[in-house]
């Protein structure tokens, strides 16, 4: 089990949160080369409308990664990197830390328990910048800067933080 310390559940408007899906919603397939027009021109706006949000990097054609291989820092995505992968970088190189020791380029991490099996399913994950804002890819679009709470619901029920510890 990754998450040991006491965990904060996302209790935040649930409302925004589910705001925050419906600007997500994009159809299941979508040409690679019409993706980043439509994140920039469509999402992105709806996202930043309320200035809670903010665009660090627009989508990209040229950078597929999604919000795991963002912050730990690969440059493309592999097959291999599942939840597992990461949850097991996670495991050797971090510990959970407290929200009260949380300091900037600590990791927040979002999940969720798996309905069945109460597993912890990773969801998304960014890095902390400081007063409570959160620096992530969403999806492969873009990377965004927002409130450590201000994230859609299918990003997790819960949040939890870590620092490098090698």
């Amino acid at each position: 089990m990754i998450f040991s310390k006491p965990l904060t559940e996302i209790n935040e408007s649930l409302d925004r949160r589910k705001y925050l899906d419906n600007a997500l919603e994009m159809p299941q397939y979508r040409p690679a080369k019409h993706y980043e027009e439509f994140f920039n021109e469509v999402v992105i706006p709806t996202l930043t409308k309320d200035n809670k949000i903010r665009v660090i990097v627009p989508a990209s054609i040229k950078d597929r990664r999604y919000c795991h291989c963002y912050v730990f820092g690969f440059s493309e995505p592999e097959e291999k990197m599942n939840n597992f992968f990461f949850e097991n970088i996670l495991q050797k190189d971090y510990e959970q830390i407290l929200k009260e020791v949380v300091q900037q380029g600590n990791l927040v991490i979002y999940w969720e328990k798996h309905p069945k099996s109460n597993l912890q399913i990773l969801k998304h994950s960014g890095v902390f910048n400081d007063n409570d804002v959160v620096q992530s890819k969403w999806g492969a679009g873009a990377v965004l800067e927002h409130g450590i709470f201000d994230v859609p619901t299918r990003y997790g029920t819960h949040v939890s933080y870590f620092r490098r510890i090698c």
